[in-house]
């Protein structure tokens, strides 16, 4: 007998896929920060680089830590336009998924 998975769990494995390349992006996102901007600033550490891609990634941007070099702010702008589609298409997916679910 064949088994078949109902529409609604690839729904919300669609949605977790999402999420999981979302949080893949942002710590390759933070390390390449520390790469480029840590090694060169005394104070900067991994985690340091790290909330400031989250920050910036959800467009949050408390100012407390912001990267200085040319390559870091290109960082910057380019985890913020990844975080406002990514955060987009993970609340489409997931209000899809609950909607089939009713």
């Amino acid at each position: 007998m064949k088994r078949s998975f109902p529409k609604e769990f690839f729904s919300l494995l669609s949605a977790a896929w999402n999420i999981l390349i979302f949080y893949l992006i942002l710590i390759c996102g933070g390390a390449f920060v520390f790469h480029v901007e840590g090694l060169t600033n005394s104070n900067g550490s991994f985690g340091d680089c790290l909330y400031t891609a989250f920050t910036t990634s959800f467009t949050i941007g408390y100012g407390d830590m912001t990267p200085s070099g040319t390559l870091g702010k290109v960082t910057a702008i380019v985890l913020a336009i990844v975080g406002m589609l990514f955060v987009g298409i993970i609340i489409g997916a997931s209000i899809k998924a609950l909607e089939r679910c009713k």
